[in-house]
């Protein structure tokens, strides 16, 4: 069974598979005949731009959900192309051989591919690649098989030609037909949606229609060449699925405008260079046109996959961001209770004046850590950029002195001198500045120098800066 990537759009997976079957058989059948109808010939083999029922038929058993069905699919082709190649050859047992000579190139094709889960190599450049490998050769394989046949029921002249007009035939018939039929008819929902309007979809393809058309039928192979970035307009405009579509309304140009309009023979060699110029258009086209689509599309999965993350992670930083807010909050209010009662405590008279001093470094190691969970509360602001300093007059020199006492035991216990220097003239001067902030700078600056000083002194001076209003 096809998976959930390779699924048929539901108006065509609707339909019993027996019937999708015989519908599958049928159109190998029509297209066919009407492949042979245009055909040209020369004294050797038959002339077309491509032979589509092998990539036809190949897609159809890939899209086929049974083994059943595939049967079914292939008993119907075999007998309607034995009716059309009777119509136009008339030899039964040549003709019998010659349709399951061409039923070589889909059976192989898709027993090649199948196995190795080829359903969805046709949605990314490299898969579409693999493919192609397998399609020169299958297709040289196929053609071997014809012109052995052919050697033994009728006269080939010039049997290098008669193997390269098949191989080149049935090369883009399986290399184009089998992808953009699995992309036209599946529906695949990792596909981003196009970026091109309605009115695109319909003139840009059409363009390329018709400038081809023109082309091959004034015999100016040569500008076949200059529709190929219009097809890559399209890949970027319109997507994996026009692309396909456009690719395909080429091929049908390609083929019909070459089969109607007369061209000269051609190469001393017996092949034709107007077919093989307009075979190598299509098959250019091809693997120009699609590749850049898949590009388009997975750059576009790709920004939505990187939005979608940067989404989730500005998501995640929100949450984060409350939870730690709120937890700030909740450790605030202790952390007030207990520079309350320590500042309580300090008041009392009957202290000494060591537990006085004592009462008042827990209350100032306690404003310390009220601080740093204030700055945990700005972190939150920072992030949403609401951050502002509070300037209130502080005294340096009493703002210095209890930074000391609170890692003046932390000095002590590692035989550190801690040593405090102030400018006279900031000694008895007020300033202006966020106190709280300062203070918890300076903490940190100095119980880094205390933590990795193994011996001597740590001194704190303070001084004005180069300009006299501020201090550092």
């Amino acid at each position: 069974m096809l998976n959930a990537q390779t699924a048929l759009r539901p108006q065509i997976g609707s339909l019993p598979p027996w019937l999708l079957a015989t519908l599958a058989g049928l159109i190998y059948s029509v297209l066919a005949y009407v492949t042979l109808t245009f055909a040209k010939s020369d004294q050797s083999s038959i002339l077309t731009v491509i032979w589509p029922c092998s990539g036809w038929m190949c897609a159809s058993l890939l899209l086929l959900p049974s083994t059943s069905s595939r049967l079914i699919a292939l008993a119907v082709a075999l007998v309607g192309d034995i009716f059309v190649q009777l119509h136009f050859f008339g030899t039964p047992t040549y003709v019998i051989l010659l349709a399951l000579v061409s039923l070589i190139a889909p059976i192989l094709a898709f027993l090649l591919v199948r196995p190795l889960g080829g359903e969805n190599w046709f949605d990314n450049a490299q898969g579409l690649l693999i493919f192609v490998v397998i399609a020169i050769g299958v297709s040289a394989f196929t053609a071997a098989c014809g012109l052995l046949l052919s050697l033994q029921h009728n006269d080939v002249p010039n049997p290098a030609s008669f193997f390269l007009t098949w191989f080149m035939a049935e090369l883009p018939g399986l290399f184009v037909l089998v992808p953009a039929t699995m992309l036209l008819l599946t529906q695949r929902p990792e596909q981003p949606s196009s970026t091109g309007s309605t009115i695109e979809a319909i003139v840009l393809p059409a363009t390329v229609c018709v400038l081809a058309g023109l082309c091959l039928i004034t015999g100016h192979f040569e500008l076949l060449f200059a529709v190929i970035p219009l097809l890559v307009v399209i890949a970027f405009r319109l997507g994996v699925t026009y692309t396909s579509l456009a690719t395909i309304l080429v091929l049908i140009t390609g083929v019909v405008s070459y089969q109607i309009v007369p061209h000269p023979s051609g190469s001393a060699r017996g092949f034709p260079t107007p077919l093989a110029l307009t075979q190598l258009f299509i098959a250019v086209s091809f693997l120009t046109a699609l590749p850049a689509a898949f590009v388009v599309r997975d750059q576009a999965d790709l920004r939505r996959r990187l939005l979608g993350a940067q989404l989730q992670a500005e998501a995640a930083s929100a949450a984060k961001s409350d939870f730690v807010a709120t937890m700030s909050h909740e450790l605030r209010s202790p952390l007030n209770a207990v520079v309350g009662f320590a500042q309580l405590l300090a008041q009392r008279p009957e202290l000494s004046d060591g537990a006085r001093r004592e009462a008042s470094n827990i209350q100032t190691a306690s404003r310390a850590l009220l601080t740093v969970v204030s700055d945990v509360l700005d972190y939150s602001a920072l992030e949403q950029g609401n951050v502002a300093l509070d300037a209130a007059p502080f005294s340096p020199k009493e703002l210095t002195q209890a930074t000391m006492s609170l890692v003046q035991p932390s000095a002590d216990a590692k035989g550190i001198d801690l040593k405090f220097d102030i400018d006279p003239a900031l000694s008895g001067s007020t300033l202006m500045g966020d106190e709280n902030r300062l203070r918890q700078v300076l903490l940190n600056l100095t119980v880094n120098a205390i933590k990795f000083t193994t011996a001597g002194s740590v001194r704190i001076a303070v001084r004005h800066g180069d300009d006299a209003r501020f201090v550092r």
